[in-house]
C-alpha cells in the first residue's frame, strides 16, 4: 500500500476556534488527523480531521474526512508545502446540557513545514524514509443543525499548530 502512493502522515497538536455568528468566547481542544497523497507528492490528497473543544458548560466537536491538493515537503524538495482541503463531515454541541448534531462542511488551509534535514535524492538510506513536519492551519466550516432552531446554521473558525509524522516511500517522486 505505501508503494502505491507518496506516503502517509499522522497529525497531533492544539486548536483554538470559535462559532463565529454566535458571540461564543474562544475555546481550545485537541485535534488528531490523517493525510494520503494517493499519486504523488503534488496534488490529490485524501485525509480526515477529529477535533474537540470545549469550557465549563459548552463542549464541540466534529469529524471530518475529505480531499484536496497538496505539495508535501519531501526530503530533496522545497521545506514549505500547502494543503487546501474541503471535508464533509459531522459536529456535536453541548451548551448547558443540551446536544446538537450537525452536518458540516470545514475549508481547511495547512502549510506544512519540514523540520527533517534535506536529504539528496540519491543519499535515501530506506525504502520508507520518515518525514517530521510542523503544521500549522486555519479552518473555517459550516454546520447545518439537524433538528431545526433559530440558530440552524453557524460557522466555526479554528486555527491550529500540528507535529506529522509522515511516511514516504524513497522509491516515488
Amino acid at each position: 500500500m505505501l508503494l502505491a502512493c507518496s506516503g502517509c502522515g499522522v497529525s497531533v497538536g492544539p486548536s483554538v476556534g470559535r462559532t463565529v455568528n454566535s458571540g461564543a468566547a474562544w475555546t481550545a481542544g485537541p485535534a488528531i488527523g490523517y493525510r494520503t497523497w494517493p499519486g504523488n507528492s503534488r496534488g490529490l490528497i485524501l485525509g480526515g480531521d477529529a477535533e474537540a473543544r470545549g469550557s465549563d458548560n459548552a463542549w464541540n466537536g466534529r469529524l471530518t474526512g475529505g480531499l484536496g491538493y497538496g505539495v508535501l515537503p519531501l526530503p530533496h524538495r522545497s521545506a514549505v508545502g500547502v494543503e487546501v482541503t474541503g471535508q464533509p463531515g459531522i459536529a456535536w454541541r453541548r451548551i448547558d446540557g443540551d446536544s446538537h448534531f450537525a452536518g458540516v462542511l470545514d475549508w481547511r488551509l495547512g502549510l506544512p513545514l519540514r523540520v527533517s534535514p534535506w536529504v539528496a535524492p540519491w543519499n535515501q538510506s530506506n525504502l520508507a524514509e520518515p518525514i517530521h513536519l510542523i503544521v500549522p492551519s486555519i479552518r473555517f466550516g459550516h454546520e447545518l443543525r439537524l433538528g431545526g432552531g433559530p440558530d440552524r446554521i453557524q460557522h466555526d473558525l479554528s486555527f491550529g499548530v500540528s507535529y506529522r509524522f509522515h511516511l514516504w516511500p524513497a522509491v516515488k517522486p
